[in-house]
């Protein structure tokens, strides 16, 4: 058995149990520590470790010793000089009788590559006996290698257990953030297991869950509970839900979004928009009446025209007696244009009142296609169906939603001539309308939703205002792109899309 230089026995398997608590210690720390025990087992009066800063510079990591002279600063480059060419090669090299940088005489010296594998080289290990110290032998080499080795080993693997540490430290980090925004938001959220169990809620969640249980909102809470559950249980192991529940005894409205979580459970969060909903009803209500108002004068002009004509008849009628059928004829259609046009009025200026659900585009789509394509045969225009989303559902009222493309399709077919295509389109939350009739101008354009507005020669100039105000409803948005004798295109999307 070796001895140290105090004659002391030494075991060179105790290099291999000394404690590396990085966590405690720091690398840095630990790695002095293996350094002085390396020197002492080996009788060493210098060494030195150099760790990988990148792929061609090593910098001092550690040294020991009482001939220790290398600077702090010190580098080893790859490739150059000895301990350079040892990291490059791979190899542990033995060298006797050798001079120092400081022109020092070294007895011998064994400069060992830190392999961490068979071709990754993280460092070197340089050490030094004196002239009157017996020299290295190989075999002193060969446990020098071995040790080097396991230093390599075990400072990857503190790298490792450094960077694990560091992303798991960022992980918590984000986690209490993000516990403490769900905590402050004005939001319920609310965490189940695949049971249905609540495992979590946050502050919101609690106070929505203690209302339950006070009069006489009760039964409203316990609507919009069993609503949360029923898309709860829908979405675990499947996909979001966005949903919206109305309570029509109270006139109170909640969005509810729902999403599956990977260990099998869902989360759901629940927002009262009462006081968004009635806000924004105050608003249709006021912009319908400005439009309303606007609409006064127009009208007036709308209905003079026909009455002219029936009061014209009316005279012609008590002349021209013998001529009554026809002077009938003329009276009726007069009649039949102001019963449309007040039906149209009405509509019009009728409160918008929608029936929220979760709606397929695509199946509301597929069904008109189906039911006007007669009408574009016996037109011959072509009609064609593209649906290029997977699953375009939006959360709105099919009735209105199916008038608005209805309404688009019809005016699509009357812009058109024998020859030409309607082409339907169906995105994630869009639907857009093209056709290659007439077109339109930019003035056009711009007055296209302007009531009485038309541009055909039959028509009150009412059903695109109607179509605006049913998209508006739904927070959504038309927009139209068109050029003189090039067509139109009509694109209808929803802002709220069903998850």
């Amino acid at each position: 058995m070796a001895t140290g230089a105090n004659g002391t026995p030494l075991d060179f398997w105790k290099l291999f149990s000394t404690s590396w608590d990085h966590e405690a210690e720091g690398l840095e720390a630990t790695l002095q520590k293996m350094i002085q025990g390396c020197a002492e087992w080996f009788q060493a009066s210098g060494a030195s470790l150099f760790l990988e800063k990148n792929l061609r510079e090593f910098t001092l990591a550690a040294k020991s010793g009482a001939d220790s002279t290398v600077p702090d600063d010190a580098v080893v480059f790859r490739g150059e000089g000895i301990a350079g060419k040892s990291i490059e090669e791979g190899l542990p090299m033995l060298l006797q009788a050798v001079h120092s940088k400081n022109r020092k005489q070294v007895g011998s010296s064994m400069v060992v590559p830190l392999m961490a594998s068979e071709s990754d080289c993280i460092g070197v290990l340089n050490l030094a006996r004196n002239p009157d110290q017996e020299k290295f032998s190989r075999e002193d080499l060969a446990k020098a290698d071995s040790f080097g080795r396991y230093i390599a080993l075990a400072v990857a693997n503190a790298r490792l257990v450094a960077e694990a540490t560091r992303a798991n430290n960022e992980i918590r980090r984000a986690q209490s953030m993000l516990q403490e925004v769900i905590q402050c938001l004005g939001v319920a959220v609310i965490v189940v297991d695949s049971d249905l169990e609540v495992v979590q809620a946050n502050p919101e969640a609690m106070r929505l869950l203690g209302a339950m249980a006070t009069k006489p909102q009760s039964e409203a809470f316990h609507g919009l509970m069993d609503h949360v559950k029923e898309h709860l249980a829908k979405c675990i192991g499947s996909h979001g839900i966005r949903s919206r529940y109305a309570d029509e005894t109270t006139d109170r409205q909640w969005s509810v979004v729902c999403a599956p979580m990977g260990g099998g459970g869902a989360t759901a969060a629940i927002e009262e928009v009462t006081s968004h909903v009635h806000t924004l009803r105050e608003l249709s209500r006021m912009n319908r009446l400005a439009e309303i108002g606007q609409m006064t004068a127009a009208i007036a002009h709308e209905i003079r025209n026909p009455l002219t004509s029936i009061r014209s008849a009316a005279s012609l009628l008590r002349s021209s007696p013998d001529q009554a059928e026809v002077i009938s004829e003329i009276i009726e259609e007069e009649t039949t244009k102001l019963n449309g046009l007040c039906d149209e009025f009405l509509e019009f200026a009728r409160p918008m009142v929608l029936r929220l659900q979760e709606v397929d585009l695509a199946e509301i789509c597929s069904r008109l296609v189906h039911r006007q394509m007669p009408h574009f045969k016996q037109a011959k225009v072509g009609l064609s169906l593209e649906i290029k989303a997977k699953e375009p559902k939006i959360y709105g009222d099919s009735v209105k939603i199916e008038q608005v493309i209805l309404n688009l399709l019809l005016n699509a077919l009357q812009a058109c001539k024998e020859g030409d295509r309607v082409h339907l389109r169906v995105d994630e939350n869009s639907v857009t309308i093209e056709d290659t009739g007439a077109g339109m101008d930019e003035e056009q354009q711009q007055r296209l939703f302007t009531p009485f507005f038309t541009t055909k020669a039959k028509g009150t100039g009412l059903g695109l205002c109607n179509v605006r105000k049913i998209v508006d409803a739904h927070g959504g948005a038309i927009s139209v792109r068109s050029a003189p004798g090039n067509g139109a295109a009509f694109e209808v999307s929803f802002s709220e899309k069903a998850a």
